[in-house]
């Protein structure tokens, strides 16, 4: 049972290092330094640029990933993780 666990875990991170590895080959050197920087403040939340990124890339809507298209990808994934967090107490 562990082994098949273990070995799912690490099908998983090959294919999210292989996904990576395609958004990295499209992108300019300042979205790789920002990648870079949001993956060692918020591991997570690159995860999931890296993951809009990509497809992005296959569905071909963009060929190339510069800082601005970057920007743009995680001021989206942040306004979506905003509207999951309320305060109860605080209605207008």
């Amino acid at each position: 049972m562990e082994t098949n666990k273990d070995n799912k875990e690490e099908e998983i991170k090959r294919k999210l290092l292989q996904m990576k590895n395609v958004v990295k080959a499209f992108c300019t050197k300042e979205a790789l330094q920002r990648l870079n920087f949001v993956e060692v403040a918020h591991p997570m939340k690159a995860l999931k640029a890296y993951i809009y990124l990509y497809q992005l890339l296959s569905a071909g809507r963009i060929t190339k990933v510069d800082e601005r298209i970057v920007k743009e990808v995680l001021s989206t994934i942040s306004k979506k993780e905003d509207k999951g967090f309320r305060f109860l107490g605080f209605r207008r």
